[in-house]
């Protein structure tokens, strides 16, 4: 199965690429720094509201150049002229982008993972050798699987957005302007629902089974994360992820052209400017 040379392009320009070495160096420091702030009570929360800040703030700063870079590096052209299809244009660029916002991520994993299992261990407290069963091991796992996906979720949402800006913007500056604009918004949006609508998620959560028997002790710890970040938001981020997705396409569409070769063989598809084909003479 052939890679995507979209992805694969995306990924060779990144600052994973270019600095792999300060980037992973950086990535294992704070990793390393997570997880000695989540033995501190107090400042715990910083290692559940920091990655659900973190991913709207860094998301602008990898994915705003998808496609204002190709007008600024006037590569527009050598893209438009491959044979390579929308989906593989609009997916390749998402692709490379949510990988590095992932990897990213995976520095709160660790941190995560410890500050569950020491819920448990301060539960188990009465035992003898205080060991946490495996059992519960397992369940902080999950659950830290759990909340990175609702972020990597939600990631996809601001990336698709992101693109968007990126896609109707001039220079990467102006994308990063205004995909920061269109974050805020949605985030404005966002905390308007949650007041207003979404708490009925957070009731209809707290009335649960699961839920009763979790806070009484004998169930899974959860993590104690934003409203937004439950079922509304996520459904919100896969409705209009989905829809962004559709909007990229169309627009790439547009210019979709068909080019015939000199000897008259049948015509092959291939990304023109509409204003390039406008000017080709009528065959």
């Amino acid at each position: 199965m052939a890679v995507n040379p979209v992805f694969v392009n995306e990924l060779r320009q990144s600052v994973f690429r270019r600095r792999g070495g300060l980037v992973v160096g950086l990535l294992a420091a704070g990793a390393i720094l997570f997880a000695m702030v989540a033995q501190i009570g107090s400042l715990r929360t910083i290692i559940v509201y920091g990655p659900v800040l973190l991913v709207p703030l860094l998301v602008p700063a990898i994915a705003s150049g998808a496609f204002a870079k190709e007008y600024e590096q006037q590569t527009w052209l050598d893209l438009y002229l491959t044979r390579l299809t929308n989906a593989q244009v609009v997916w390749g660029k998402f692709g490379a982008f949510f990988a590095q916002v992932a990897i990213a991520l995976l520095a709160f994993a660790p941190a995560l993972v410890l500050m569950l299992l020491g819920d448990y261990s301060r539960r188990l407290s009465d035992l003898r050798f205080d060991v946490v069963p495996i059992k519960w091991q397992l369940a902080a796992i999950v659950t830290t699987a759990s909340f990175i996906g609702k972020l990597l979720l939600s990631a996809c949402l601001y990336i698709l957005l992101t693109m968007i800006c990126s896609r109707y913007s001039s220079t990467r500056r102006m994308a990063l302007t205004w995909s920061y604009i269109a974050l805020a918004l949605y985030t404005g949006l966002g905390v308007l629902i949650w007041s207003q609508v979404g708490a009925l998620d957070y009731q209809i959560y707290s009335g649960s089974p699961d839920a009763l028997s979790a806070s009484s002790g004998s169930g899974v710890i959860e993590l104690e994360v934003p409203g937004f970040m439950e079922s509304f938001h996520l459904i919100f981020c896969c409705v209009v992820g989905l829809g962004a997705a559709f909007l990229l396409w169309i627009s790439l569409s547009e210019q979709r052209g068909y080019r015939g070769s000199g000897d008259g063989a049948a015509a092959t598809r291939a990304w023109q400017p509409i204003a390039h084909r406008a000017r080709e003479p009528l065959r």
